[in-house]
């Protein structure tokens, strides 16, 4: 509720402001670079998530790390050609057990080390997508974008699931 209520204020915004939302090149990057780029994002994010849950500085810098290695390999299995909610759900499924070995290893609770790794997984772009889309009467491609979203979203849970069935 809270990504739909973003994405419905920020293409108000879009509209009065008048924004071109087309799509735009990627930047030129070599590609060590967009994976530190993307590493250092994806630990920056879940850092900044767990501190605002009030999680104790050793506590971030472990959800830091793990979304950075759970991130950067959903990422890199897209890069290569692998559907979004395949990617997603093997995303998930590092994390789901990746935070167990974190609970086992440095007693942390499990829940504090899977919320902000699988909030920043959400792609919140089609999201916004489908919205402004809609705004635009592109009801085909919004619900594209929908369908994306709700697949990712889906495939990110069912990997938490599938940790937890393997974790017992």
């Amino acid at each position: 509720m809270i990504l739909l209520a973003v994405a419905f204020g920020l293409s108000i915004i879009v509209e009065v402001a008048e924004v071109d939302i087309s799509r735009q090149p990627p930047p030129e990057l070599a590609y060590p670079a967009k994976l530190v780029l993307r590493a250092a994002a994806s630990f920056i994010a879940a850092s900044g998530l767990a501190i605002s849950f009030n999680s104790p500085a050793r506590t971030a810098l472990a959800v830091g790390c793990l979304a950075l290695v759970a991130n950067e390999l959903r990422l890199v299995l897209t890069d290569t050609g692998l559907m979004i909610a395949p990617a997603a759900f093997l995303g998930a499924l590092s994390i789901g057990m990746l935070a167990v070995l974190l609970e086992r290893l440095l007693k942390l609770s499990r829940m504090t080390t899977i919320v902000a790794p699988i909030v920043i997984m959400i792609p919140g772009v089609y999201a916004f997508e489908m919205i402004v889309l809609l705004n635009h009467g592109q009801v085909l491609e919004a619900l594209q974008a929908t369908a994306l979203l709700g697949f990712a979203v889906g495939a990110l849970a069912m990997g938490l699931a599938t940790a937890r069935f393997f974790s017992r």
